[in-house]
């Protein structure tokens, strides 16, 4: 990297310190979300006969925001044709959209009970969450409610979301270069926005932020900024501007970009995330898909899900 992008790397180190507290919370989080509950030792024919997988998300009222969605459970299905594989969507409107269609998608709850009135005492959830967030707590909390109950799911484990370790936040820098190469001193930089996150996931930005300026080409660029924060906006503006960029791809750090996430980073709106880097003289380029389009991208979320069934083996 050239030497002003060396002159904010003052700005990145207090992502180390993030780093650890991030490794910290999830730390806490596995914790939480992957109960210790002790069973007698059985065939792995036997365990694997009894554990089922389902693919939570938010889902879409878009179709094509769904169709990533359907893709990647297909993907994890072929992966795993021994296993029963079911999608649950959170969001009630998404689920409203698609009642009654081929496309029917139970809640989070209504698929955990399928599960259990068909005799499966084991399950791994597998979020398409991109960050650790209240989605996520939520999906715990619905988790721990059915194996408190007698006779049921004994044991419901959760993997945890794409970004939920430091060493997640290397895989993904990784993924997202190759993704989106960069020619040093072209003048392009990627630019890769995300949504404002609360309960600790907003961590995740600063780390991967940092894996990206550690792995990154000498002379490259690559920021993380999320769409609904000034400063995180002006921050933007003014590292881009410092080295001269004069295009800027951006791609949305989202697992698929519902009709809200576009609209705040790429919608013709003035106060879209496009919209005010333009008016500072960038070339505005759009990526408009979400990280559920990228292949190794849902090879890494398989990875996760295959140490989660290992651990249950």
């Amino acid at each position: 990297m050239n030497t002003s992008i060396y002159s904010k790397a003052a700005s990145f180190i207090k992502s180390i310190r993030l780093l650890a507290l991030l490794s910290t919370l999830c730390a806490i989080y596995a914790m939480i979300f992957v109960p210790g509950i002790t069973q007698a030792a059985v065939p792995e024919e036997s365990i694997q006969s009894r554990t089922a997988v389902v693919i939570v998300s938010e889902g879409s009222e878009l179709e094509e925001a769904r169709t990533p969605l359907l893709s990647f459970e297909q993907a994890v299905q072929e992966a795993y044709p021994k296993i029963p594989v079911l999608r649950a969507f959170t969001n009630s409107a998404a689920r409203n959209v698609v009642r009654g269609t081929v496309e029917d998608t139970p809640s989070l709850p209504g698929a955990l009970s399928i599960l259990e009135d068909t005799g499966y005492t084991q399950v791994v959830l597998l979020p398409t969450h991109t960050l650790p967030d209240q989605g996520t707590i939520n999906i715990t909390q619905v988790a721990r409610s059915f194996e408190t109950q007698p006779g049921g799911l004994r044991k419901i484990a959760h993997v945890l979301p794409l970004l939920g370790s430091e060493e997640d936040a290397y895989d993904v820098a990784a993924i997202l270069m190759d993704t989106f190469p960069l020619e040093p001193k072209s003048g392009e930089a990627v630019v890769f926005v995300g949504k404002e996150i609360e309960d600790g996931g907003s961590l995740a930005y600063p780390a991967l932020s940092w894996a990206l300026f550690r792995q990154g080409k000498r002379g490259s660029l690559y920021l993380v900024a999320t769409a609904q924060n000034e400063e995180s906006l002006k921050d933007c503006v003014n590292i881009l501007k410092m080295n001269k960029m004069k295009t800027v791809k951006l791609v949305p750090l989202v697992t698929v970009p519902d009709e809200y996430t576009q609209d705040l980073i790429y919608g013709k709106s003035a106060e879209s995330f496009a919209s005010r880097l333009s008016k500072e003289s960038f070339e505005i380029q759009i990526h408009r898909e979400g990280l559920a389009s990228n292949e190794a991208i849902v090879a890494l979320w398989r990875a996760k899900l295959q140490k989660m069934l290992d651990s249950m083996n």
